[in-house]
């Protein structure tokens, strides 16, 4: 049975250590992968310069970070329904080369995230973080108090939800006050 994963990476770029910045967090990026039978995994993300793409390997994505001094992280696999997981994947699929990124986005989320600023909803322009949580809903809800709208998760908050959920804290849609991490 094929299994989801996030996975999360810093890589030393300017988007990514403005990321950092904004969230005050270690991860700069974050895609959603698919682990299949034979153990290999294909990665999908969201890049400034293509937009929603992939598959491609997970070491290709590993070897990116490593190249530019960066690190890497993939989660264990979600615990989901065989029907769960072919959803989240179909809908992965719909999404390449349909769903552009938005570095105007971007550069909102890290207003929002700083100063608290609403952003519009838009489900065809996004940013990595907001494109996974938009794949796992309804079955993971990467939402928490501080980031209510797909529109403001970042690479950390959901890397902060996704450790609380995998540890089997408050894994329901119930959405609970949050504290900011560093």
């Amino acid at each position: 049975m094929m299994k989801v994963r996030c996975f999360y990476t810093f890589s030393g770029s300017k988007i990514a250590k403005l990321a950092r910045w904004a969230t005050n967090g270690p991860w700069g990026h974050m895609g959603i992968s698919f682990e299949k039978d034979d153990g290999s995994i294909d990665c999908f993300e969201a890049r400034s310069d293509e937009g929603f793409v992939g598959p491609f390997p997970v070491q290709q994505t590993a070897a990116y970070v490593d190249e530019r001094g960066g690190y890497f992280e993939i989660s264990k696999p979600l615990d989901l329904s065989t029907a769960a997981v072919a959803s989240i994947h179909a809908g992965t699929r719909r999404m390449v080369g349909n769903v552009t990124y938005s570095k105007m986005q971007l550069g909102l989320m890290f207003l929002a995230e700083r100063y608290g600023i609403r952003l519009p909803p838009s489900p065809n322009k996004v940013v990595c973080s907001e494109a996974v949580a938009r794949l796992l809903d309804p079955h993971v809800d990467l939402r928490d108090c501080d980031h209510s709208t797909f529109d403001v998760v970042s690479p950390n908050s959901a890397y902060w939800r996704m450790c609380e959920i995998q540890a089997g804290y408050n894994a329901g849609r119930v959405r609970f006050k949050a504290s900011r991490r560093s």
